[in-house]
């Protein structure tokens, strides 16, 4: 059982967060979380992908380790963040928590708008399972109950898509005002037989996520979607269904391909493949005919040969040069403009969030003492689980890293991930690493 340690509701000016953070660098407390962080990067790779945390998202959860395998420069900035001032929710639990104060320049482009929470070992305070940004009262609030509950913003951050459900299992979803959603004022709609939803790019429509189910003589995974549903956000109505092309289905079955999230909207579907070894990226329309084809040099296969349709992805970078591949042992990065050349790659181990967060930046997370667990045979250790936020340059140069410490958590019981990110305008005030 968890317990509540050290909790205290006051107001800090940004004058007394400063001095705070001057405090915590001196801390002995915090301050083993501030050693190691610029040679991260020579950490070994010692585990594949994981999917132990219990909470949707957009971000895929098992992510790099930075143990970078040819040259890798690192000049960041490095500091410790605190969230600070919980108040009671009335059951124990913080109801809402103040933005860490961000270090004197960040450099993130975008801010985490949402993020999700899990404690070890019955230690260090009581939260929430996950916290929403509220711009009304400048604070992250705390999302109660037992049901997994995630906020994602539409692209133009005006607008919140609510998600409630259980692991892998969405129940409902419901769209609003950011300041409706957070307030509980917005509708559900019940939905079923799929692992979420998500909005289209022009934040117009809600689209289905990509549903896997286990095979159960193998242990495998197997394509649970044959439908790419698009609905209404203001009135939850379906506006199509649309199947996925034989073609897409025969290219997942084969085991060459590897299917990605549905693009577009339900006039213009897009159903992009990635080839299992890494060098090609295709573009499939509504009839099954390629549309486009992103030709990339040196990719990595998926699980170094083994084809999986769950861990290897491709996601390209908001303006569309770079694009991230990442096969849940390896990450790496291809230049668009330069034929798909590979500019830079990194193993992976056990990490907690990584994508674009900018043209030109990447931002990964990670919980350091999970990647220490497991391969060795080492009991998983109960402390130093703080998060470490890293901004990344595509050739995946650190140039700043933050360590995201919670309330009454200074030996970093708890870790925490991000569920979603806006641009740092749409919500000023929240946490920007």
């Amino acid at each position: 059982m968890l317990t509540e340690q050290d909790f205290t509701e006051q107001d800090f000016t940004e004058q007394e967060l400063q001095e705070a953070l001057a405090d915590a660098a001196d801390d002995p407390a915090v301050e083993k979380f501030m050693l190691g962080l610029s040679d991260r990067a020579l950490a070994e790779a010692g585990r594949g992908p994981r999917w132990r945390r219990p909470m949707p998202g957009r971000r895929s959860r098992w992510v790099p380790g930075i143990a970078v395998g040819t040259m890798f420069a690192v000049a960041a900035t490095v500091g410790v963040v605190a969230l600070d001032g919980p108040d009671g929710s009335g059951d124990g639990a913080p109801g809402s928590l103040r933005a860490p104060g961000a270090l004197g320049n960040p450099l993130g482009q975008e801010a985490v708008t949402a993020f999700a929470a899990q404690c070890f070992g019955g230690h260090g305070p009581q939260l929430d399972h996950a916290y929403v940004w509220d711009p009304a009262t400048q604070r992250y609030h705390g999302l109660e109950g037992t049901a997994l509950t995630s906020f994602y913003p539409s692209p133009d951050g005006k607008q919140a898509l609510v998600e409630v459900g259980e692991v892998d299992v969405t129940q409902s979803w419901a769209a609003g005002s950011w300041s409706d959603a957070v307030a509980g004022r917005v509708t559900p709609h019940a939905i079923t037989g799929v692992s979420g939803v998500h909005w289209t790019a022009d934040g117009k429509e809600i689209v289905s996520d990509l549903t896997w189910q286990t095979v159960e003589n193998t242990g495998g995974v197997a394509l649970k979607t044959k439908t790419a549903d698009f609905y209404d956000p203001a009135s939850g109505r379906l506006l199509a269904s649309v199947p996925l092309p034989q073609e897409v289905l025969n290219r997942v079955a084969s085991g060459k391909w590897s299917i990605q999230q549905f693009e577009g909207d339900h006039d213009a579907v897009l159903f992009p493949m990635l080839r299992a070894d890494g060098n090609e990226l295709d573009y499939l329309n509504a009839q099954g005919v390629t549309v486009r084809t992103l030709t990339l040099q040196e990719g990595e296969p998926a699980n170094n040969g083994i084809p999986s349709a769950r861990t290897e992805t491709g996601e390209i970078s908001p303006d569309g040069r770079y694009l991230m591949e990442m096969d849940g042992t390896v990450l790496a990065v291809f230049d668009l403009q330069a034929g798909g050349k590979r500019i830079e790659w990194a193993d992976v181990t056990g990490h907690l969030s990584t994508g674009w967060i900018g043209d030109h930046q990447i931002a990964t997370v990670v919980d350091k003492n999970e990647q220490l667990s497991g391969s060795r045979g080492e009991p998983f250790p109960l402390t130093g689980h703080s998060a470490v936020y890293s901004v990344l340059t595509p050739d995946l140069n650190v140039v700043q890293e933050t360590t995201f410490l919670l309330p009454a958590d200074p030996n970093g019981t708890c870790t925490t991930w991000p569920l979603s990110w806006a641009p740092v305008g749409q919500f000023p005030g929240a946490f920007v690493p």
